[in-house]
């Protein structure tokens, strides 16, 4: 039975989050800011915690506490060994679980006053050690009987078949699923004694492919899709599966990266609904450190239509992460948002104001990397420093977007003693 003072701590459990994260009011947080937490915690954690389940836990809405799996994969994000750990070290510090008082009918009887003051918290601490113990031996187990690995990849390019072998015939649960790292919402369901499970990835880059068993990823493998030249495609939102690809022949033009509307029509792209247009270069190898580079570019974009706040990303993409910012006008500085591998960044939260320019005109912008410090420049000036820490891993590939008809007049990508690794003027 849980105590009353439960849910006193899942509040101290979230401040800390609120903290850590840099959030305001839980009320104004994003679904994109909720989508970057489930990223990180998964990445941490090895738990998945979905959308749908952050709401709940962010604005209360639950009679009972959430799961244990829910408040491990919290607490465990936080630093801390779990549920059990952050309830004894808490529960201490703000004196929030009740401690019995003595037996007055026994005045003979002294009992061990450290005990009986520490004893909740003893007693938390130890069953937080064996939950992890327990814990830790039942997923070593898993993984030891678990294989997981590519026998194939098909063809070269987009869209692209991917063949999985795999075996989970020794693992006891529910649900098993292979779960890609571009699209959350893709989940195959696999059975035991099958063996071979093929999934089409609809676009290029470095990803990832989870095999999960109920909520806990398993076995991971690396599926890098490269891509021959420069590719565009359109896609209604981030996590769109089925994207709409631009003819190559369209999508680079007096000497610029970019279509026009007559391209756009002769790839047979929907222009009836708001989208995002992208390029993306995904060579078999860069041997460039994500930790250390720059990448430069000359970019500009064309409204498509209506639209109140235009925006263009760039994004350089490694092993293990990204490392990207948006670009809009001025008075929408609240939707930009930046990430440079572990360090996510949002204008609703973060003063990005000096990433806003008029993203209509011809502007210089940069990224410059060096021993995990992250500059951005843009036309000349440095509107954003800052510093990540976890290792971004080799560069895979770069990329440019946006809600209207991006055009880049050129990029080059340099290691961080000035050596071209790569240019291209189009």
């Amino acid at each position: 039975m849980k105590s009353a003072g439960d849910k006193e701590l899942l509040k101290l459990c979230l401040a800390e989050l609120f903290e850590k994260m840099g959030y305001g009011n839980p009320q104004q947080i994003s679904q994109s800011d909720l989508e970057h937490l489930s990223y990180l915690i998964e990445e941490k954690t090895r738990i998945i915690l979905s959308l749908s389940t952050l709401k709940r836990v962010f604005y209360g809405k639950f009679e009972r506490l959430p799961q244990v799996s829910t408040l491990n994969a919290l607490t465990s994000f936080l630093g801390y060994g779990g549920w059990q750990d952050f309830k004894a070290k808490k529960s201490f510090e703000n004196n929030i679980l009740p401690v019995r008082t003595s037996n007055a009918n026994n005045p003979t009887r002294k009992p061990l006053l450290w005990l009986r003051r520490y004893r909740y918290p003893l007693i938390s601490a130890c069953a937080a050690i064996l939950l992890l113990i327990a814990l830790r031996i039942t997923t070593s187990r898993h993984q030891d009987q678990v294989t997981f690995f590519i026998k194939k990849i098909v063809t070269e390019g987009v869209p692209n078949n991917v063949i999985f072998n795999y075996n989970i015939d020794h693992v006891e649960g529910d649900t098993f699923y292979i779960q890609p790292t571009w699209n959350k919402n893709i989940k195959i369901k696999i059975k035991k004694n099958n063996y071979t499970q093929t999934d089409t990835y609809y676009e290029p880059g470095y990803h990832t492919a989870k095999l999960i068993c109920d909520g806990r990823v398993l076995k991971t493998v690396l599926v890098h899709i490269p891509t021959k030249d420069w590719i565009g495609y359109s896609k209604v939102n981030f996590y769109d599966p089925y994207p709409e690809y631009f003819k190559r022949e369209y999508i680079i033009r007096d000497s610029v990266l970019g279509l026009n509307i007559d391209g756009l029509k002769a790839s047979d792209v929907d222009m009836e609904r708001n989208k995002i247009y992208y390029y993306a270069y995904f060579p078999d190898s860069i041997q460039l450190s994500s930790d250390n580079f720059v990448m430069k570019a000359r970019v500009r974009m064309k409204k498509i239509g209506k639209m109140l706040c235009p925006w263009i990303i760039s994004e350089v993409y490694s092993e293990d992460s990204f490392f990207y910012f948006t670009g809009t006008i001025p008075g929408c500085s609240s939707e930009i948002q930046a990430m440079f591998s572990d360090k996510y960044l949002d204008g609703k939260t973060t003063d990005l104001s000096a990433l806003g320019y008029d993203v209509t005109r011809w502007k210089e912008i940069e990224i410059r990397v060096l021993k995990k410090k992250v500059t951005v420049w843009i036309g000349g000036n440095k509107a954003l420093e800052n510093f990540y820490s976890r290792p971004g891993g080799f560069i895979k590939g770069m990329g440019f977007g946006s809600n209207g008809l991006c055009e880049v007049d050129y990029v080059q990508l340099e290691a961080s003693d000035g050596s071209i690794i790569y240019r291209n003027d189009f």
